[in-house]
């Protein structure tokens, strides 16, 4: 069953009124993303103020449903509430978690906050057991159950065969003596062709709605906790790695924060409020879409950012004289840009601002500001770029594990990064994570000048562009799904946005070797040749499972994410045929 966000509160009183005294009853599961973290500290805010405990359970792909299955079948009746926080949305969560005698989903109800799309079908319209908490938006773009299902019942009323697989094959009908051409008979395939269209229109691209940790905020805001700042900034990390990532666009991106700078300024006109209710001081501030500015210096900002490095090409000597050049005309000496932010001058760094909406705009660079937020905490000065920045850092990390680590230490680490407690531990892991960030970005660059410039491979087909990573100097920081896509992203702008006009965009598939497992990691980005910011659905959803049918490919998806999988390195250049003549077969 779907919820819009007017009925928020109401269903989550039902997981308030299951909860025991004094037991764990909730289990709370989520994708270790920076949009999903963002939302665990708002949902566990939330069920601490209401003495709900809860045992937390990240989950980074299908795989992690079994685990979390079989920890709930060994207490069937603990917990009462499963709540998902971007996962499980984009599968049929009742029957990833049935076990062989069904005691797994007994007097549960599964609650889902997940911004992957599209929806599953199944957990949109079950009738019971399901809650899926979804933005007016989604709700509308889900296609009429008559639309996709059958109901239960036959397409001819006199076919009592509902749910038999042979009930319609055309052997069956020869058998009882049925005119295939007959009316009746016409009129059901056609039924069902149009089911089978109307399903194949709806899960044929992959793509994102609103934050999951927007979504949240607005639910704990309905509950009462409009208060905290605290909770404000949370959800504006959330919709920060959205746009970060190209999961939403910009005109969306504005619109999401004007409600949360609403918030902010309520708060500010609330005598007393941020220092009786909040546990960081939040203010609205423009940020420049330069990477880690307040951590690093102007020129590595700048020459780090998709942004800018797309735009200029700044991997070249011939983007980085254009980078100079325009310091120069702003007034700026090299030497100052190349200081570490704090250390530049102040007039410099005030006027920095103005100065781009002078020059940058005949650089290509026509947007240089973007509304967002900062804390200070301790004695460091965070945008909710710069928080995006090191979580993802911490959660992308593929460096050996330290003594008393394991892989969830990853996952807790990355979401103690985001506490609403100011301590200092948070800033301790939010500088490593803005290391791990500085070290993966300049893999990056480096990747994107090998590729693009010959060194490696970039090889191309009539219908998309693909790239085999297997003997980089950087090569294991590939292997993380993020970092790997992060270098798509940038590999797309550059040839959306970059100075060679005569390079068309198309479709993009990376792929990165893992020697240890003889794996590659793929990620797929669609071609987007939109110069606004705005985004595309991502049709290598369809595409990679029809490519895996064909070829029989032994794969493992590894993200809840259908663009990125796993496959054995004797499978991946058959899976790039198979795609090749796929997309060749597909409509445009």
């Amino acid at each position: 069953m779907h919820v819009v966000l007017d009925d928020f509160a109401d269903i989550y009183r039902k997981i308030k009124d299951a909860a025991l005294e004094g037991e764990v009853t909730v289990l709370l599961c989520v994708a270790p993303e920076a949009d999903g973290l963002a939302a665990a500290q708002i949902f566990m805010e939330t069920l601490k103020r209401d003495a709900i405990r809860f045992t937390l359970w990240p989950v980074a792909s299908f795989s992690d449903f079994d685990r979390a299955r079989d920890h709930m079948r060994t207490m069937p009746e603990k917990y009462r509430s499963v709540v998902m926080l971007n996962a499980g949305g984009s599968s049929d969560v009742v029957d990833d978690f049935e076990a062989d005698d069904g005691k797994a989903n007994a007097g549960t109800t599964f609650y889902i906050i997940d911004s992957h799309r599209p929806l599953n079908l199944a957990n949109v319209y079950r009738d019971r057991g399901v809650y899926v908490f979804v933005d007016p938006e989604t709700r509308d773009s889900f296609p009429r159950p008559d639309e996709v299902f059958s109901g239960g019942e036959s397409d001819d009323d006199n076919d009592d065969g509902a749910g038999d697989p042979e009930s319609d094959s055309p052997a069956k009908r020869r058998r009882e003596g049925e005119d295939e051409d007959a009316p009746q008979a016409v009129a059901r395939r056609a039924r069902r062709a149009e089911r089978d269209r109307r399903q194949r229109e709806y899960y044929g691209s992959s793509y994102y709605g609103i934050s999951a940790a927007f979504l949240v905020w607005k639910l704990a805001h309905d509950l009462g906790l409009h208060k905290d700042g605290s909770l404000v900034w949370l959800a504006s990390v959330g919709i920060t790695d959205q746009l970060l990532n190209d999961r939403i666009d910009p005109t969306t991106y504005l619109q999401l924060c004007q409600e949360l700078v609403s918030a902010v300024n309520s708060l500010a006109s609330d005598t007393g409020s941020i220092n009786m209710h909040s546990k960081l001081q939040v203010k609205c501030e423009d940020d420049f879409p330069f990477m880690l500015l307040r951590h690093w210096s102007l020129m590595e900002a700048m020459t780090h950012s998709r942004y800018v490095a797309t735009r200029l090409g700044v991997w070249r000597q011939k983007g980085q004289e254009r980078l100079c050049n325009l310091f120069a005309k702003m007034g700026y000496s090299l030497e100052d840009c190349r200081q570490s932010w704090t250390s530049m001058q102040v007039s410099n760094r005030r006027d920095l601002s103005k100065q781009l909406d002078v020059y940058a705009g005949a650089f290509g660079l026509d947007n240089v500001t973007f509304p967002s937020f900062v804390v200070h905490i301790l004695r460091f000065s965070y945008t909710s770029a710069d928080v995006v920045y090191a979580v993802n850092g911490l959660l992308a990390r593929t460096d050996p594990l330290r003594a008393g680590e394991d892989t969830s230490s990853i996952f807790f680490d990355a979401l103690d990064g985001l506490s609403p407690t100011p301590q200092p531990r948070t800033t301790e892991l939010l500088q490593r994570g803005i290391e791990l960030a500085i070290r993966q970005h300049g893999a990056i660059l480096r990747t994107i000048d090998g590729l693009l410039d010959g060194k490696r491979a970039l090889r191309k087909t009539k219908y998309f562009r693909y790239a085999l990573l297997s003997d980089l100097e950087d090569q294991a920081l590939f292997r993380h799904p993020i970092t790997l896509h992060r270098l798509g992203l940038f590999l797309v702008d550059a040839f959306r946005f970059g100075p060679d006009t005569r390079k068309k965009t198309m479709p993009l598939l990376l792929a990165a070797l893992n020697p240890e497992t003889d794996n590659y990691l793929v990620t797929g980005l669609w071609s987007n040749p939109r110069r606004d910011g705005g985004t595309v659905r991502n049709h290598f959803a369809m595409h990679f499972m029809t490519a895996i049918e064909q070829i029989n490919a032994r794969v493992v998806f590894t993200t809840f994410d259908s663009c990125v999988l796993e496959i054995k390195q004797g499978d991946m250049m058959r899976l790039v045929g198979a795609l090749e003549t796929h997309l060749s077969l597909a409509p445009p």
